[in-house]
């Protein structure tokens, strides 16, 4: 059985690696975004789509 002490340490493990794991994948999602913009721009796109496609999704 665990002691108060124990649950309360464990339980901020848990969340502290959740968070941890989130703002990682926030982060390379991020960067991902951030590569495939440049990408786009380098081949002379635009970074917004005309007001026509953008309401026709």
């Amino acid at each position: 059985m665990l002691t108060h002490f124990e649950f309360v340490a464990l339980s901020y493990g848990v969340v502290g690696i959740g968070i941890a794991g989130l703002a990682f994948y926030i982060w390379a999602n991020l960067r991902r975004q951030l590569r495939h913009l440049a990408e786009l721009e380098k081949q002379g796109l635009s970074r917004r789509r005309p007001a026509r496609e953008a309401t026709a999704r």
